[in-house]
């Protein structure tokens, strides 16, 4: 089990609600050049069981488990951003366990013992050298063997968990966490639903390569809830270049399974959906538990076509 620290800013409660760490995988200046920094590259070696503690504007908040090794995953958040899709991102599953009461900055860098371990027991370094301020940085990895200790006995928190454990829970909220992760990264029995509903075919293309299929949510991760998360009629499975399109709000369906899209036939022809005869093929299997989730699709891809109206008219 290995210790980390994580910088989440304003971030937190977006990634509390999904259950996730996520950071770009790359920066990418004014010229084009891109770079990956070590503290979004430290993402790839967190793996499960692993302890993360949790820092947003308001103090250290708590400490959060990994579930899952990090996977590719676009910017996850509702709220607006200044990312760009050529960025990349991992996303990794955790489950979080929150402090009584946030501990500021000052109170922390208060503790000599404490201010001293993390000026020279973190990697990439934490803590400025004024030793006043934290550094602009998202992930790092704790060096130091007293820090672990030392925050969990700030935050108030017991540190009862061995190496190999999990988050203590009952045998089904295990189980359910299980399927939430599995569902969150289109594996297990989610996918295996998806698969079965689907006939091992591309709900829109029939096309059967299974590596080639993505399992996927109608509505998406973040806006739904638990319950939704796991329902297979909240999932299409689609072939790669259609999910990301779907993913991306650049078609929708209509309640008949029809294609909306702006793309032209040209275009969704590159991505695997054929014209035949200048007839778009149909989503197949509807389904009135269905359409409910299409709805909700639909009208965020509307919200998309009007700010992209927008901002040309501008």
């Amino acid at each position: 089990m290995t210790f980390y620290w994580v910088n989440q800013g304003r971030t937190y409660t977006d990634a509390v609600s999904i259950e996730a760490l996520w950071a770009p995988e790359r920066q990418i200046d004014k010229n084009g050049r891109e770079s990956r920094p070590e503290h979004w590259r430290l993402m790839d070696d967190l793996k499960p069981g692993d302890v993360v503690f949790n820092y947003s504007k308001a103090g250290l908040m708590g400490y959060c488990r990994v579930l899952a090794a990090a996977v590719d995953e676009s910017w996850p958040y509702s709220r607006p951003s200044s990312y760009k899709p050529e960025q990349g991102g991992k996303l990794v599953a955790v489950t979080y366990q929150s402090a009584p009461a946030p501990i500021t900055r000052s109170i922390l860098l208060a503790n000599e013992m404490l201010k001293k371990a993390l000026r020279t027991g973190v990697t990439p370094s934490l803590v400025e050298r004024s030793g006043e301020n934290l550094n602009q940085i998202y992930l790092c990895r704790l060096d130091d063997h007293t820090l672990p200790n030392l925050l969990f006995a700030a935050l108030g928190l017991s540190a009862q968990f061995s190496d190999t454990s999990t988050p203590s829970k009952s045998k089904d909220a295990e189980t359910t966490q299980k399927r939430l992760v599995d569902a969150r990264l289109g594996q297990g029995d989610y996918r295996a639903d998806l698969v079965k509903l689907w006939d091992g075919e591309c709900a829109l293309t029939g096309l059967s390569l299974l590596p080639l299929l993505i399992a996927s949510h109608i509505k998406p991760w973040k806006c739904s809830s638990n319950s939704e998360r796991l329902d297979a009629h909240n999932g299409l499975l689609l072939a790669a270049g259609v999910d990301r399109a779907f993913d991306r709000y650049l078609l929708t369906f209509e309640s008949d399974g029809s294609i909306r899209t702006k793309l032209p036939p040209h275009e969704l022809s590159l991505i695997g959906i054929p014209s035949l005869g200048g007839e778009l093929p149909k989503l197949r299997a509807l389904h009135a538990e269905r359409e409910h989730y299409l709805r909700h699709h639909r009208r965020v891809y509307e919200a998309a076509i009007e700010r992209s109206v927008a901002t040309t008219i501008t």
